[in-house]
């Protein structure tokens, strides 16, 4: 198994823990969206549902081989902050606001499995 580190703190986000996050790995600059639609819009197996993630470094362990030798990967994050609003920060970094929650957006079957980091 390789390990990918996360953070939840930055100066963009709060340093408070965020809720129902959905960590995913994508590849090439591609968001997990598109990258979903190359597993036939099933369940995408570099994504992982997160119950809450506290401020600071987290890590979630995935499988080694995910993304290739000439592949550029990168983490992207969904969740709901501390006042219940939704964020995605993409690999690119780039925060926006959605008005969906992490599992409506990407249309994840119910019930999530929300796992502990």
């Amino acid at each position: 198994m390789a390990r990918r580190s996360l953070r939840s703190g930055s100066t963009t986000i709060r340093p408070r823990p965020v809720s129902h996050v959905i960590v995913s790995l994508v590849v090439n600059g591609q968001t997990a969206l598109e990258q979903t639609k190359l597993f036939g819009g099933g369940k995408d197996p570099y994504q992982f549902d997160l119950g809450q993630l506290p401020p600071g470094h987290s890590e979630v362990e995935v499988s080694g081989g995910w993304a290739g030798m000439s592949a550029q990967p990168g983490v992207e994050l969904a969740f709901t902050d501390a006042n219940g609003r939704n964020w995605i920060r993409y690999a690119s970094e780039r925060l926006i606001q959605i008005h969906l929650p992490a599992d409506d957006y990407y249309r994840l079957d119910e019930p999530v499995n929300w796992e502990a980091p």
